[in-house]
């Protein structure tokens, strides 16, 4: 059974999403009040999204890949991401309707689907026009042992009934998302929740997860935004886990590229915990490359 997929952009936001889900739980678990809640990476920001509209459905959430972002006030999302990422990051690529829609097809729906199925770069994605993921077309691409070729031609026969622009509107949404969800400004998610973070244990990820933190403080540590950060990562670079101390250092070191001018309060401050950390009889590794 197929669902539907109205074509404005206007009816995917988080909040229309979560009532969809509201509804589906309503017909298929009538006779439960709350239940457990599974998110995976794009599935994790909607199951974020419904514990914070509707704790009262959720009795505990168990979220994979994807932390959960508080909307900032100052910023709205497509801003953010063109200021961080530039125009071809895959999330600004996909605003102008019809254009990425165009640009699939001659890639092969099959081919676009085991990109993005098979994706396991910790950086963020580019989709350069006219360049596609940046491979050939003509490189074979291998699946993963839970991926078989029959289920990617199930989707893509799918997918090349329907087109990919119900999708794509997700994303179109996010700004009229953020509008809609001023109410829910500075609001905690409030249910237990249990995080699992990706296997990717390399130190290529960990940078890359400390440069996100980095770019994301960057644009709204100057309008006030974030107003916990500076007094944790000052906790994390005066703390016996090294590992702490390391990522801290690192996202001050990055910081200073984009808002060094927001830190020089805190320089005094800076400069006392530096000295320590040399001093410190604890040793680690430390790359600031």
């Amino acid at each position: 059974m197929s669902t539907g997929a109205p074509l404005g952009a206007s009816a995917y936001t988080n909040l229309h999403v979560v009532g969809d889900l509201v509804a589906l739980l309503d017909a298929v678990a009538q006779d439960q009040d709350k239940v457990f809640v599974v998110g995976p990476d794009w599935g994790a920001i909607i199951a974020w999204a419904l514990c914070l509209y509707r704790p009262d459905k959720v009795t505990a959430l168990v979220n994979m890949s994807v932390v959960f972002t508080r909307r900032s006030p100052k910023w709205k999302p497509l801003a953010a991401l063109h200021a961080t990422y530039g125009n071809d990051y895959y999330i600004c690529r996909f605003q102008e309707p019809g254009e990425i829609e165009a640009e699939f097809p001659e890639m092969g729906t099959k081919r676009v689907l085991k990109n993005f199925l098979t994706y396991r770069n910790p950086g963020p994605l580019f989709l350069p026009k006219g360049k596609g993921f940046g491979d050939s077309p003509d490189t074979p691409i291998a699946l993963p042992s839970w991926l078989s070729e029959e289920d990617v031609d199930y989707y893509a026969t799918k997918y090349e009934q329907t087109g990919f622009t119900g999708g794509l509107n997700y994303y179109r949404a996010l700004d009229l998302t953020w509008e809609l969800a001023a109410p829910w400004t500075g609001v905690q998610v409030a249910v237990p929740v249990k995080f699992i973070a990706p296997s990717l244990s390399s130190i290529s990820a960990c940078k890359h997860t400390l440069k996100s933190i980095s770019e994301l403080a960057s644009s709204i540590l100057p309008d006030g935004g974030w107003p916990k950060l500076l007094p944790f990562m000052f906790q994390c670079v005066t703390s016996d886990n090294p590992k702490l101390r390391e990522s801290a250092l690192l996202i001050f070191a990055q910081l200073a590229q984009y808002i060094g001018e927001t830190l020089i309060p805190h320089l005094d401050t800076l400069h006392t915990v530096f000295i320590q950390c040399l001093l410190s009889t604890l040793t680690f590794s430390l790359s600031l490359g």
